[in-house]
Formats: structure tokens, sequence, C-alpha cells
């Protein structure tokens, strides 16, 4: 009944609003031919067109279906019923026992027939003939019933019927048998398979093993069974033994290349599963470095002197894995990691991000190999806009992760539609901001360089008129300079990547220029007498250099009053040229001396701003 509702739908879309409503009615009519022409119901029981017409209230999706509808159907079903063969064959069955048994009742006595057969035993005997003549009935059908031997015999013309048939009838999707197997199997195999993976160093064996998590990760990942995938991947990753102070043998290096294919292959529908294996990731970058004889980045970065160093056995350790991975694991296969994020979907995309950022914090927090052996995870801390501290985990600081951000951002950025960037990039300006905020001086200069790079090309591209995605990309600079736990240099550091972005890139700006009149008018009320300094500094070179960038002028070079007939985008652009005049003017003025002024310039700085305001007064005179 289902599938006929379905096919029925289907087939005619302008008769009902949905299966359900065929799937009903045709219950319903099946009800009403029983109840009418059923000999058992009595007439005054039967099923009236009032009955039918209310049993069938409100099941086009919450509607009813038209009453003309309903009665023409209950007309034809009350005139003529429909059978089936078998039931016709009955019914005469029945019709003619009534005969026979009313032939009977005139001349049998009660008790023993004049025959000597009982009323009883003339019914167990129709009872046998009837259940024999079913038995034929079923064999008959069994016997026109094709095997699949049978049709594999038949050659190409059998082939051709069974593909002909085949194509009549919806078939089951994988998925839909395979999920729900897996849900009952994926415990005891990933149980199984650890097991296993654990006790055998043979080739073979380990080669079967990792197929099966492969296998079992892409089944649990494109089956939305996100528990299950996490187990295996995690599962996966703690057999690298990264993170850990153990030799390396050969299987947990074939564990790593297995993890690495699985993000390359499988990464579409990882989601959370991304965090464990970029973690693994962030280990693999640590012994390369130990590998090639360099001091990991945490000793570089370290800013305090009294933290424990890593001990000589335990970085003898780490040397000789990191050679062993550096000649079985290939650099190119990690970046290619980073550099198939192209391919992900919107949401693929921001799954991935959201994950690297995390471990991008656990390594500047210190406590990136906790994640890999399951004891915590990477912290989520850069997602709730609070300031990083450095150091509090067991190692100092590091920027692997940053660094592979940086690139993320570098590969798709051109190629992800602006309105799916700026998606993408509130997650990665919000933890560029954090760092960039960070105590340690090191890393945060990277996070704002880092920042000046990707503003650079990004601002490459002309932003249209009333879009505001340039104020979106530059807003972490401002995040910096309002925050009132960053260092001096560091927001001095900010104002030299503005400036340096005006110089290069000022013909290409438009919502930008709201951010950075912002910092420019936070300046005048820094602490900093060099951040003062600076700032008004490049206030005087915007008004030298490129205050046509800001007030273009007019292209009607007359000023006889006439109107001038503008176009919409014409219209637009001047509004926009006009606000970013009066940000100009407003961060001149911040510079100048007032009483309600908080940390308030020098006089010298008061009068050079006060000077910027009579060529304002020059400019709008001349417009």
């Amino acid at each position: 009944m289902e599938k006929f509702a379905e096919r029925f739908t289907r087939q005619n879309s302008d008769v009902f609003p949905s299966p359900d409503t065929a799937f009903i009615l045709g219950f319903s009519v099946i009800m009403l031919n029983t109840d009418l022409h059923n000999p058992s119901i009595k007439e005054d029981r039967r099923m009236t067109i009032e009955s039918f017409l209310r049993n069938n209230k409100g099941i086009a999706d919450g509607g009813d279906l038209p009453e003309d509808f309903l009665r023409g159907i209950f007309n034809r079903i009350k005139e003529n019923p429909f059978s089936l063969k078998e039931d016709d064959e009955a019914r005469e069955k029945a019709d003619k026992d009534k005969s026979a048994n009313t032939f009977e009742s005139l001349f049998v006595f009660e008790g023993p027939s004049l025959f000597g057969s009982s009323a009883e035993e003339k019914k167990r005997e129709k009872l046998r003939q009837e259940r024999e003549e079913m038995m034929a009935a079923a064999e008959q059908l069994f016997k026109k019933k094709p095997t699949t031997k049978s049709l594999s015999r038949k050659g190409s013309h059998g082939s051709s019927v069974a593909a002909s048939t085949s194509q009549n009838i919806d078939s089951v999707s994988p998925s839909d048998v395979v999920k729900p197997m897996f849900d009952v199997t994926w415990g005891p195999l990933i149980g199984t398979l650890s097991q296993v993976l654990e006790a055998s160093s043979d080739e073979t064996i380990t080669t079967l093993c990792l197929s099966g998590f492969i296998y079992s990760i892409r089944i649990s990942a494109q089956s939305g069974m996100s528990l299950a995938r996490n187990t295996f991947v995690n599962s996966l990753a703690k057999f690298t033994t990264l993170g850990s102070i153990k030799e390396m043998k050969s299987k947990n290096i074939e564990c790593i290349r297995t993890l690495l294919g699985i993000a390359i292959i499988d990464g579409e529908n990882l989601g959370e599963s991304w965090s464990p294996i970029l973690q693994c990731i962030s280990q693999l970058g640590r012994l390369h470095l130990f590998a090639s004889g360099l001091d990991s980045e945490d000793q570089f970065l370290q800013s305090d002197p009294s933290q424990p160093k890593i001990s000589e056995s335990a970085r003898e350790m780490e040397e000789s894995n990191g050679k062993a991975v550096l000649a079985a694991v290939n650099e190119v296969l990690i970046d290619k990691v980073f550099s198939s994020s192209v391919t992900l979907s919107a949401r693929g995309i921001v799954d991935f991000i959201e994950q690297l950022i995390a471990v991008s914090d656990a390594e500047i927090s210190g406590d990136t190999k906790k994640g890999i052996s399951g004891h915590a995870s990477a912290t989520r801390a850069s997602q709730q806009g609070k300031v990083s501290k450095s150091n509090h985990g067991t190692e100092g600081p590091r920027i692997f992760s940053l660094q592979r951000l940086v690139e993320v951002a570098d590969y798709n950025m051109d190629i992800r539609p602006r309105l799916t960037w700026s998606q993408i990039w509130e997650n990665m300006g919000n933890h560029f901001a954090k760092v960039g905020c960070n105590e340690n001086a090191m890393v945060s200069m990277f996070a704002i360089d880092a920042l000046r790079q990707l503003s650079f090309k990004f601002l490459e591209k002309p932003e249209l008129t009333d879009f505001n995605f340039q104020r979106l990309f530059l807003k972490p600079f401002l995040f910096i300079m309002q925050n009132p736990g960053s260092r001096e240099d560091i927001r001095e550091l900010v104002l030299r990547c503005v400036d340096n972005i005006i110089r290069t890139l000022a013909h290409n700006l438009r919502s930008g220029w709201k951010i950075f009149f912002s910092i420019l008018k936070l300046s005048s009320s820094d602490t900093g007498v060099k951040i003062k300094t600076l700032g008004l500094a490049i206030l005087q070179r915007l008004l030298d250099e490129h205050l046509n960038d800001l007030c273009p002028p007019s292209a009607d070079g007359d000023d006889d009053g006439d109107d001038v007939k503008l176009t919409a985008s014409e219209i637009s652009l001047r509004n926009a040229h006009v606000d970013d005049f009066v940000g100009l003017c407003r961060a001149s003025l911040s510079f100048i001396q007032t009483e309600e002024s908080e940390n308030p310039p020098s006089i010298g700085l008061s009068m050079r701003a006060l000077c910027h305001t009579a060529c304002y007064a020059d400019l709008i005179a001349d417009k």
C-alpha cells in the first residue's frame, strides 16, 4: 500500500498533496468496499456516505479532499464492488454449499443422515478440500515464479528481461542497509582491530587491520555516525604513538600514513574527528625539526627561562623517531592535507578550520600532547574571545598550526565566494586577534605579520559598493588595539601595518577605511607617546598623499549648481566617500586636546591636528 501510494502520487502529482493522502484513502476505500458488500454485516450497520466523509476528514495534509470527489468514490464502490478472483470463486462455492445445505435440510433428519454421514463429517470434508485447493494454488504460484538460476540460464535474453524488471522495482539505497548493519557491528569491530593491531607486528596483518580502520571511518563518516567515527579516528591516532616518548615501530609509522590518507580522501565528512588528526600532524612537524637537528619552535619561542627543557634521553628518542618518520612520511603528504582544503564544501571547510584553530590554540598554550594521548582535548578558548596565555601546559608555545592556518587561508581566499569566505574568516579572524594579544611577543608578532600578509592579498581584489567584507576582514587589527592587555610594541606594530596597507592599497580600500579610522582614533588616547605620534603621522600622510582616494574630485567639473543625473551606484559611491571623509575628520579631531580627553595628546600634536581641520574646511568649501 505504501509503494502504491508513492507510485500513484509520483505519476499523478496534481491529485493528492502527498503519498500519505493516497495511502490513507486507499485503506479507507478497502474498508468501505468490505463494509458495503460483506454479507455478514447487517444493513443498518453499513457505512453511510456521511460516515465515509467523516472518516476521510483532514487527510490531505490537514485539509479535506473535495466532497464531490469522495461522494463519487462512495457511489462507484456501492454500485460496483471490487474483489479478487479467489474471492469470487469462494463466493460461488459458498452459494453452492448454501443450496446444497438447503436441499439436505429438507431430507436429513436430526442425528445421523440417511446415508450414514453426520453434518460434522461433511464440514470436516469441506475444510480438507479447501486446504487441498489452497496448497494446489500455492504450488502453482511457486512453479510460475522464475528462480535466479533459471534467469541466468536464459542468456542475454534472460538478462534483458531481468534488467527491464529491475528498472520497474525501486531498489533500496545501500546506505539505508549499511548504516544499521554497521551500527550493530562497529563496537566489536573496533575492539578486534585494536587488539590484533596492538599484538601483531606482521606486515600483512597490520595492513588488513589498517584497511579495516579506513573502511570503518569512511562508512561512519558518510553515514553521519559521529560516535563511531570519532572512536575509530581516536584509536588510530593513539596507535601512531605521536605525542609520547616511545620508540616508533614500522606499524606506528604505517598508522601515521593511513591517518594522513584518511584526512586527504575522507576529509569532507570528518567533522570533529579532524582534531586528533591535526594534533598528530602538529607532532609530525615537531619531529621533522628534531630530525633536521634543529630546536623545536617551543624551545625557540619559550619566554620563561626557568621552564624545564626536554631531557637529553627524550631528545635522543625524539630525534630517532623523527628520522624514521622523515624517511617514511614525505612532507609533501602533510602539505597535501592542507592544500586539499580547497576541495571541501562550505560546511566541510568550516569544520576543518574550527579544529585547526583549536589545535593552534593548544599549541600556543603548550598542551598538544594531551589531546593525542586521550587525557584531554584541545581547548576551545579561542572561540570564547579570551586572551590566551602561553606556557600553561607542559611545553613552550608553538606556531606550527598557526602557520598552517595562514596557508589554508591563502589557499581558500580567492576560490571561495565572498559570503562563504566571510563565514570562514569569522573564526580565523577571532583566533588571529586573540593570538595577537598573547603575552609572548614573538607569538603575537607572528600573528600580526600573518594578518598583514593576508590583508594584502585580500585587498588586492576591489570591494563592490555597499559591501562590508573589508571591514570584517580587518577587524582583528581593531580588536588588538582595543584590548587593554595588549603590549605597546604590538600596538605600534598594528599601526605600522595600517600605514603599510594604506601606502600600497589605498586605491582599493572601501569599507576598510572605517576600521583604519577607528584604529587611528584609538591611537590618540593611547598611553604611549610613540603610538600617538605615529597615529597622527599616518593621518598627515593620508592628508598629503591619499585624500583623492577618500574624496575623489567630482566627475562634472562645473560648479554651476545644475542638477547632475547620477545612477544609483554612483549615488551610493558618493555617499560612501562622504562617510569616509567624516571618519577622517573625526580621527583628526580626536587628537585635539579637550577637557574630557583621557590621556590627551601633547600641545604640539593638538596644534598639528588643528591644521588638519583647516584643510578639511577648505576642501568642503571647494566642493
